[in-house]
């Protein structure tokens, strides 16, 4: 979907965060299928918005890092996150200028929230929400 927006205007890159949130309609029926379409079909809105040349970021949800959810929720919710991370990952894969960014790996984000003090958590990646990131978790 070629747009005239291609202006010196135009961003360069759109960062397309989704997920957990969409995770949850699958309680009512929601497929990883549909999810993919549905992501499909955002990518192309934001193409008719921002031309084709916009390089559009799809990242993947480390919801590792969330605190809200106690074992064996926590296993539960971050295999499904997982389910909604490959289909991100098919999306880039169809599309071009969609770039998917993998999460960190468990012992990354046990590294950047100890910050070499012993072991002990010295910072917080989420909100007081316990789920979404804060500016530390952004980083």
């Amino acid at each position: 979907s070629s747009s005239s927006s291609s202006s010196s205007s135009s961003p360069h890159a759109v960062v397309l965060m989704c997920g957990l949130n969409d995770a949850k309609r699958s309680v009512v029926g929601r497929t990883t299928t549909e999810f993919r379409r549905d992501l499909e079909a955002l990518v192309r809105d934001i193409r008719d918005v921002v031309g084709d040349k916009c390089v559009v970021v799809i990242p993947a949800t480390p919801l590792e890092a969330a605190t809200l959810f106690p074992p064996p929720l926590a296993w539960v919710a971050t295999r499904m996150n997982d389910a909604w991370d490959a289909q991100k990952r098919r999306v880039s894969e169809l599309a071009e200028n969609v770039v998917f960014v993998s999460k960190p790996s468990l012992e990354a984000l046990r590294a950047r929230v100890t910050k070499e003090n012993g072991g002990r958590v010295v910072m917080q990646l989420t909100c007081a929400d316990g789920v979404h990131p804060n500016d530390d978790g952004y980083a």
